[in-house]
């Protein structure tokens, strides 16, 4: 199935259905506890050694014990997750959600959907905070963050936050100044104890939402010239897609990487004016950005190959956009618009 989800994968999802269509919709967004339980993911990965079996004779086998690997099996229907080397540290799925909720603190924070891909292979928690109101006319903006885990070696733990501005459902990132907007935990024996003395950096990043909301008030307030848009679209262009050379160093390549620059920023110029006027609000530093990331989210090209989760064209695009190559694009635009 394109979407990765199977017969054995769960699922529970908070207001409305997500694009494939499948899923247990609830009323309020649950707890991470009771999300485990909704979405199907409250069983065991249990360990299971591995045997090497050999004929020695007409009738008889040897089984030779492997010690460099083991099986990951669920516990709920036999089935084998993967084969992993004996150093490979479980983090189960109870253990997540209780770390979900304990990252929530005493913050109004919930999960919104959760479930497993793959046939629980991965398992995954998004959460969501309070929407947000950015610049005097209340563009909504609401914050979340993927707790992401796989039980087969494809990827460490990860949270990711990430924003989706609701007029346009462009994402933008969100990170405490110059410090990481990831963090990851790779599966090893010290994992946990590693984990637990991140909660408070992780539970940092859900409150410095409020000063990337104060930053966004900013820029929303500040009205820009038409040079000044032209001057930020071109750098922006080059901080997302590279250095355009001139026409006199690059010949016919040039000329072409220049058209296509040009092609692209006057699409952004469009996207901006067309939304100050159909909203009517002044063109602000804060529209300028959401154009970029508007074209970024819908129009940018996406390597499929980069996540192999994905088998079509949207999964790849929305992973790409909330927390993969996109994301990093998004926020190398916002940071030439807070350099100007």
């Amino acid at each position: 199935m394109s979407h990765e989800i199977t017969n054995t994968d769960g699922l529970v999802l908070h207001a409305e259905k997500a694009w494939h269509g499948i899923g247990k919709v609830v009323e309020s967004a649950p707890t991470p506890g009771q999300a485990l339980t909704l979405a199907g993911i409250d069983w065991n990965v249990e360990e299971r050694e591995l045997h090497l079996e050999q004929q020695t004779g007409l009738a008889t086998m040897a089984h030779t014990p492997i010690t460099t690997h083991k099986a990951l099996q669920r516990s709920d229907n036999n089935q084998v997750l993967s084969v992993v080397g004996t150093n490979y540290e479980v983090l189960q799925n109870e253990e997540l959600a209780s770390f979900c909720y304990e990252l929530a603190g005493e913050a109004d924070v919930r999960v919104e959907s959760a479930g497993s891909l793959k046939g629980g292979r991965r398992i995954w928690f998004l959460l969501k905070s309070e929407t947000l109101c950015v610049g005097k006319q209340c563009d909504e903006v609401e914050p979340y963050v993927l707790c992401y885990n796989s039980h087969d070696g494809s990827s460490s733990l990860e949270f990711m936050p990430t924003t989706i501005r609701v007029v346009c459902n462009n994402t933008l990132t969100w990170a405490r100044g110059k410090s990481q907007n990831k963090f990851r935990f790779r599966h090893t024996k010290n994992m946990k104890s590693h984990m637990r003395a991140a909660v408070q950096e992780i539970r940092d990043c859900f409150l410095s939402i409020e000063e990337w909301n104060k930053n966004m008030d900013v820029l929303a307030s500040q009205e820009m010239s038409h040079d000044q848009i032209g001057s930020y679209f071109w750098r922006a262009y080059e901080a997302v897609q590279g250095k355009v050379p001139s026409l006199e160093d690059g010949g016919k390549m040039a000329a072409s990487r220049q058209a296509r620059a040009d092609e692209t920023i006057d699409q952004w110029i469009r996207t901006l004016h067309r939304e100050a006027n159909d909203h009517q609000l002044p063109v602000t530093k804060w529209l300028a950005v959401n154009a970029v990331t508007n074209y970024i989210d819908h129009n940018s090209r996406v390597n499929r190959s980069v996540r192999s989760d994905h088998a079509d064209s949207t999964e790849a695009r929305t992973w790409s956009n909330l927390f993969g190559g996109n994301a990093a694009k998004k926020a190398r635009a916002l940071s030439v618009m807070q350099s100007m």
